[in-house]
């Protein structure tokens, strides 16, 4: 079964989505059901006429992230219910290479996902010297400590050594090394076996830390005694909204800032 929890956000990217499904839909070697499961304005039936449509309403305030936590545990009851013997879980604004579920499927694992990047934060806090030279370049901020943020691309997978995880780096996957054990994953493309769901819910953690319900279930799983892995050979699309919109493609004059 492949579950699709979307809503009327992700417009930006919807028709290119639908293709990448349907074109998955359509290469996979094994009878697939999918279910689109939807909260929000609009009628998913308009754009998904092929696939199974459910809807989810929420009351008004409830967090974005209890919001995927419930969405995510009802896709696992409705696959549950079902007789297929692995759940598939897309996010819509993954663009899916065809041959996708043939590939994870023949990896033959309790949990296994393609890889894709998300937008990550590093910062490191830095004392700034007072000095004459740092005095004229930074003006009030010479000899105080301040923060540097670098936000850049980041393959969405933890890595695990000797009993410590951190968050992949681009130098883990160039050169692709294949089918690797990882420590948690994503829940963009991620092919989970039913014996794993049979054991397994969806959850969140306290509001201060705010985590996933992406990270939890591999950690849960792990916990469990099921492995995980990544398939550094097999590149998803990850694609936000200012991607769409091009914005790394715009050009201006350097000293005025004019547009081009």
């Amino acid at each position: 079964m492949v579950g699709v929890a979307t809503y009327p956000g992700h417009s930006y990217i919807r028709d290119r989505f639908k293709s990448h499904l349907d074109a998955l839909i359509k290469a996979t070697n094994y009878p697939t059901h999918v279910v689109i499961l939807w909260n929000g304005d609009g009628r998913p039936e308009w754009y998904y006429k092929e696939y199974d449509c459910q809807k989810m309403s929420f009351k008004f305030g409830i967090k974005g992230i209890q919001i995927l936590e419930q969405k995510h545990n009802r896709l696992r009851k409705i696959f549950l219910r079902s007789d297929c013997s692995h759940f598939f879980m897309l996010e819509s604004d993954n663009l899916p290479p065809p041959d996708t579920l043939n590939r994870l499927i023949a990896h033959n694992v309790d949990i296994v996902q393609g890889t894709y990047f998300i937008r990550a934060e590093q910062s490191i806090k830095h004392f700034l010297s007072d000095t004459q030279e740092n005095r004229i370049k930074y003006g009030e901020l010479a000899g105080n400590w301040i923060y540097i943020i670098k936000a850049s691309d980041t393959p969405c997978f933890w890595i695990y050594d000797n009993g410590k995880c951190r968050m992949a780096k681009i130098e883990d996957i160039i050169p692709p090394r294949g089918l690797i054990e990882v420590y948690a994953g994503s829940m963009g493309s991620t092919l989970i076996k039913r014996k794993v769901l049979e054991k397994i819910t969806f959850r969140i953690m306290d509001e201060k830390i705010q985590q996933f319900t992406d990270f939890l279930f591999w950690h849960d799983a792990r916990i469990w005694g099921y492995k995980g892995y990544t398939d550094t050979e097999l590149l998803i699309g990850h694609v936000h909204p200012k991607d769409e919109l091009h914005d790394q493609e715009k050009w201006f004059k350097a000293e005025t800032l004019e547009a081009l």
